[in-house]
């Protein structure tokens, strides 16, 4: 796979890493409006991301590569309009964030459910999502956490997963 292609997929799954923290931090902790600091702390200590040794390595912003690019994705949520940044260094998810996040979290939710021992099936996450995934086991856990939460919040609009995606999960 083309290095570039690797890149992309990995920026995709740091949004959703990205929005999950900031839903779970909200909505769990009250934290509407964390800074960065937190964010990426949260992230860090949860193991929500798959950090390789070299993704530990510092860049010229004084910061590991992975949170680096976190950063970068955090821009590409706010073009995105799934972020906002009400006062410097604070990162606040929007309503169009949180719908997102709850997409990406239902599926989550259905491959827990559909695979009781989906811990062994993790590498099935790649067809799934047709790349190679950075999210870890941990990850998936904190977006079925956030996925009940959601279920008390939004009830009445909880999302579906797509056909295509319940298709590849049966694999």
């Amino acid at each position: 796979m083309p290095r570039g292609t690797r890149n992309l997929q990995i920026n995709r799954q740091q949004k959703h890493i990205l929005l999950l923290a900031l839903f779970l931090l909200k909505h769990a902790q009250g934290k509407v409006r964390p800074l960065k600091r937190q964010v990426i702390s949260f992230i860090d200590i949860k193991n929500l991301i798959l950090i390789r040794e070299e993704d530990r390595r510092t860049v010229a912003t004084g910061e590991e590569a992975w949170e680096n690019s976190i950063a970068w994705r955090r821009a590409d949520l706010v073009a995105e309009g799934c972020l906002t940044m009400p006062a410097r260094g604070e990162w606040q998810i929007t309503a169009a964030g949180e719908r997102r996040v709850i997409d990406w979290c239902a599926i989550m939710h259905y491959f827990t459910t559909l695979k009781p021992d989906w811990q062994k099936h993790l590498s099935a996450l790649e067809t799934i999502f047709e790349e190679k995934v950075v999210i870890t086991e941990q990850t998936i856990l904190a977006a079925v956490a956030a996925f009940d939460i959601a279920k008390k919040l939004f009830a009445d609009d909880l999302p579906e997963v797509p056909a295509d995606v319940r298709g590849r999960i049966r694999l």
